[in-house]
């Protein structure tokens, strides 16, 4: 099967604990928090806390979470899918900047905290005596 990602996605092995608020503006505006499933600099998948109607493709929301040690990120995102069956997950696709500096920026924050996180799982599974 071919991989569709333009960028790496990580996904957590267990709950991440990494909380996201989500605005969608407009003229009914709605706000959902949910917990990040995986994440990667173009996007990330979120795990939905209740059944949200009022999600429709291509959308535009404001994703808002905070990486440990980091900045909170406030970024701009577009629904792609969505799954409703069970707890309902989202995928968000998080569009190209026009400043190039801020682009980097946010790319920068994202790859530190997912290469801390593949260091640590790997630490954990050296640590276990299991391979990768």
């Amino acid at each position: 099967m071919e991989n569709r990602r333009r960028d790496y996605r990580y996904h957590f092995p267990h709950p991440s604990g990494l909380r996201a608020q989500l605005a969608l503006a407009g003229a009914k505006p709605v706000r959902l928090v949910g917990e990040i499933v995986d994440l990667s600099i173009g996007g990330a998948l979120l795990r939905i806390d209740e059944q949200a109607a009022d999600l429709t493709s291509r959308s535009r929301w404001i994703v808002q979470f905070s990486l440990p040690a980091q900045e909170p990120l406030s970024l701009s995102a577009t629904f792609v899918h969505g799954e409703t069956a069970g707890t309902p997950v989202c995928g968000f696709e998080f569009p190209p900047l026009a400043d190039v500096a801020a682009q980097e920026h946010r790319d920068r924050v994202i790859w530190r905290f997912l290469l801390d996180e593949q260091r640590k799982l790997r630490r954990e599974r050296l640590a276990a005596g299991t391979r990768e």
